[in-house]
């Protein structure tokens, strides 16, 4: 977490809210996004930025991967519903691939 999110304390909130997210999204597939929100016990239309800020962030960082899909509607009305599924293995490539490109960068400096 403290790659994700950094060492600042008012990160601390954020770092409980994605651990209570990784730990319900550990070893499921694809979840609905309500279901996530009834987990964190956080209105995701009342307080927008308590819901989406870790959800976010562990996507940037490819812990997370999502999905919208059309579940409901007619014509102009569209009703998507979002999907999020734990990804570690993403998260390794990426912080693979990311350090991989720093040293490369470091390197050619010095050559």
């Amino acid at each position: 977490m403290f790659l994700v999110f950094g060492n600042h304390p008012k990160a601390n909130s954020i770092k409980e809210r994605a651990l209570v997210i990784i730990k319900f999204l550990k070893g499921k597939d694809w979840v609905d996004l309500n279901d996530i929100q009834k987990e964190l016990n956080i209105d995701r239309n009342e307080s927008p930025s308590m819901f989406y800020k870790p959800l976010s962030a562990m996507k940037r960082w490819k812990l997370l991967d999502s999905k919208r899909q059309v579940t409901g509607g007619r014509g102009v009305h569209v009703i998507y519903t979002t999907y999020y599924k734990f990804t570690p293995d993403h998260f390794l490539t990426y912080l693979k691939d990311t350090l991989y490109a720093v040293c490369d960068t470091e390197l050619k400096m010095f050559k």
